[in-house]
């Protein structure tokens, strides 16, 4: 007859059981994470269960030979180090930019858009026409004021801080500042500017200040690219800024020389592509002058690759300048003399144009070179729709929006006209000396 309970030997086997469970246990804590002991310890406890309440397991073969093996304890091995490999989607060396003329929320435009309720403006619907043109990898505005931190302020020198936020909407990432403008309002409104740009997910161009460089690195699928801005003359007013306690270093380079030594240090710290954004001291010329083609060439013996001329709100013509590196091997540089006006209040015959102009370079060695070139002509409509006034920045090569009349169709016009005279020869990828 067989004995009921559990004999010695049956509480001595669940007793060493045990005990190899909390051994493993402990092993493994010092092994693996929190999650990996509970994991293996749920498992063992599962198949302690299963011993004590009789779980059948599968049979053993009659002619297989179980043998039970003690192996002596391993000290685990650490994996030697491996190095992270840099993955990066597109190395190409090849990248696409679109640089833009200037961008100014101006009063009248700022009053186009305001809102009586709440006192701010939604400047976003400007340029809801436009993105479409905006596709490059880079894309570079010139932000032409100061942003005020207090929202419900505007004038003609500052726009309220949505501003950023427009700009950013219309598919730029970049936004040139213009620091003779911006360190007019202050110090504090020079800093409210940078940060407003940055907060809004801008790379902020033109000063020293947090985020922002007067000259700003980038790097695209395998392209490296120094984004200088530069101000060829700066005011009195702005000056004063500079040497106030707040306003010291917010410019790294005010003359052609410290320009020129920014620019060398681009080019020393492996910088293949150089832009230099550069507002014009003279800003109501109608046409390129003399003075402009001289330091064209000064800038661009210096190591720059693309001159963006800004601060006329004309349009003007396109150059390529030949010119050598510091080994004297030739190269050619392309200035864009005045990209003109993307956006401003004025209704100047020749103001109310500008271009996207569209650049595919490709790295070669220590440099690069443009591979293609394209442009966008833009038109800044104004209309009164609805009894209040409305501007749209809108692709004069397109269609017109069925709202606009038959008077500024005729204005569009005329101007897509000016914009192909100025750039549709000079703006190729032919050498001009």
């Amino acid at each position: 007859m067989k004995r009921k309970g559990w004999s010695f030997g049956s509480i001595l086997i669940i007793v060493l059981t045990l005990a190899v469970v909390a051994g493993c246990v402990l092993m493994y804590h010092t092994f693996h994470s929190d999650a990996d002991v509970q994991m293996r310890a749920m498992k063992m406890a599962g198949f302690l269960n299963d011993a004590i309440h009789g779980v059948t397991q599968p049979p053993v073969a009659g002619n297989v030979n179980v043998t039970t093996v003690t192996l002596s304890p391993q000290t685990p091995q650490t994996p030697a180090p491996q190095p992270v490999p840099t993955v990066a989607p597109n190395q190409s060396g090849e990248v696409t930019l679109t640089l833009a003329g200037l961008v100014a929320f101006e009063s009248n435009v700022s009053d186009s858009v305001y809102n009586k309720q709440t006192g701010l403006c939604d400047y976003q619907p400007i340029f809801s026409l436009l993105p479409s043109a905006n596709q490059e990898d880079i894309r570079i505005a010139a932000l032409s004021q100061a942003m005020n931190a207090q929202e419900k302020k505007y004038a003609d020198d500052n726009a309220q801080p949505s501003a950023a936020l427009a700009v950013r909407a219309a598919g730029f990432d970049a936004a040139v500042m213009d620091a003779d403008a911006v360190l007019l309002k202050g110090a504090q409104a020079a800093m409210d500017t940078a940060d407003g740009l940055y907060q809004n997910g801008l790379c902020a161009c033109g000063l020293n200040w947090g985020n922002a460089g007067q000259m700003q690195w980038m790097e695209k699928d395998g392209v490296k690219i120094a984004l200088i801005a530069y101000q060829e003359k700066v005011s009195t007013r702005a000056a004063n800024t500079l040497q106030s306690a707040s306003g010291q270093g917010m410019l790294t380079a005010d003359s052609m020389e410290e320009l020129k030594a920014m620019i060398a240090d681009a080019r020393s710290r492996g910088a293949q592509l150089v832009i230099v954004y550069y507002y014009w001291q003279q800003t109501n010329v109608n046409k390129v002058t003399d003075q402009m083609r001289k330091t064209a060439l000064e800038v661009t013996a210096a190591g720059v690759d693309i001159v963006a001329g800004v601060g006329p709100r004309r349009l003007l013509p396109a150059a390529w300048l030949s010119t050598s590196d510091e080994n004297g091997v030739s190269r050619r540089a392309l200035v864009l003399y005045s990209l003109g006006s993307l956006l401003t209040e004025s209704r100047e015959a020749y103001d109310i144009s500008g271009a996207l102009v569209h650049i595919r370079v490709k790295a070669q060695g220590s440099g690069a070179v443009a591979t293609g070139l394209s442009y966008t002509p833009t038109y800044i409509w104004k209309q009164q729709i609805g009894g209040q006034d409305q501007y749209r920045v809108v692709q004069s090569n397109q269609a017109a929006p069925a709202q606009m009349n038959d008077a500024q169709r005729g204005v569009m016009s005329r101007s897509l006209l000016r914009t192909q005279e100025n750039l549709h020869d000079s703006l190729q990828l032919i050498q001009e000396d």
